[in-house]
């Protein structure tokens, strides 16, 4: 903000936006930091948006210090098998973990290439231990050698292990200033890293189904999610084709110790035989081969899914006290699920 006598001025660049109602919006002039678990398909999200970003004409920089080189330009050129043009004919340049060094990265560099949009890949890999006091200052010094009010900027990062059993609900919750609790590492990166987070998080494994949930630290964004399929019609070898296909909002999956926990509540009675609520300590006690916050994030997603029913404080039941395995209404979807209206 300037002021010259009267007259105050306020930048308004981060009202330009890459992408529109069907991407996620990344504000120009402004950091972008998406977020997720190891494997959700952050890399695979993050190499389509350059690529489209290219293709529009935008001058892109990849600086992706963590995945393997060959998985990055296997990501581009499927892609680029789709929509018919190389992305070696395009204005992408990337500088992978075989030729980029992070300490003798140089502004005038990236200044000579002059990109629209710059993807770091990730945090984490600016330094080998994450929970370095210090390692906020290197992920300011190194951003302030890619960024500028004229650019765009994404950066990566990974949940930490306790981040990782939360479920989509939780994350469409979480208030913007406890973004640092799910981000491995110091909380300085962060705070140096961060104006807009995208928690991205992985609904489905075959196909791959993501969510992807902006959370603005300065409140320039409504509260939205974004759901995605990653297309491969033809296989998945390395010549087919790829791409990212916005979807309806999709549940999240089960995996086998949430059916577990499902069967305990579904099955638990009282002393007659007759269906009765379970105590979350009891279940507990039973999944024991399960971390804590796993079997939490477990009950708490089977709740938001409409399986079971909270009936008091960590207690459950079956839906409408009822086995729905005899009933024959397992997993009947509620009409107002948090993944069947628009948010």
């Amino acid at each position: 903000m300037s002021v010259k006598g009267s007259q105050i001025k306020t930048y308004t660049g981060h009202k330009k936006l890459l992408f529109g109602d069907e991407l996620p919006p990344v504000p120009k002039g402004m950091r972008g930091f998406l977020i997720s678990n190891p494997g959700a398909g952050k890399t695979l999200f993050l190499d389509w948006l350059a690529y489209l970003s290219a293709l529009e004409g935008k001058s892109v920089l990849i600086l992706d210090g963590e995945t393997p080189p060959v998985q990055v330009r296997t990501n581009l050129d499927r892609y680029s098998l789709h929509y018919g043009k190389k992305w070696l004919d395009l204005p992408l340049t990337v500088r992978l973990s075989d030729e980029l060094e992070w300490n003798n990265l140089e502004k005038e560099n990236i200044e000579s290439l002059d990109p629209n949009l710059v993807i770091l890949e990730s945090i984490q890999s600016l330094s080998g231990n994450t929970n370095d006091p210090n390692i906020g200052r290197l992920v300011k010094r190194t951003l302030n050698k890619i960024y500028a009010y004229r650019r765009w900027c994404l950066t990566s990062a990974h949940t930490n292990q306790d981040s990782f059993y939360l479920t989509l609900g939780e994350l469409q919750r979480l208030e913007t200033p406890n973004l640092a609790r799910i981000v491995k590492g110091d909380t300085a990166i962060v705070s140096q890293g961060c104006d807009v987070a995208y928690l991205l998080k992985q609904l489905t494994k075959e196909p791959l189904r993501i969510a992807i949930v902006i959370k603005g630290r300065r409140g320039y964004f409504v509260a939205r999610t974004y759901y995605y399929e990653l297309q491969e019609p033809d296989g998945k070898e390395d010549d087919t084709p790829m791409w990212w296909k916005p979807i309806p909002p999709k549940w999240q999956e089960l995996n086998q110790y949430a059916l577990e926990i499902l069967k305990l509540v579904e099955e638990h009675t009282d002393g007659g035989g007759n269906p009765a609520p379970i105590k979350a300590k009891e279940i507990m006690n039973e999944a024991v081969t399960l971390k804590s916050e796993e079997r939490r994030g477990l009950m708490n997603l089977l709740v938001e899914r409409g399986d079971i029913v909270a009936v008091a404080p960590f207690t459950y039941q079956a839906k409408n006290g009822k086995n729905p395995r005899n009933q024959g209404a397992r997993y009947k979807i509620p009409q107002e699920s948090y993944l069947t209206r628009e948010i």
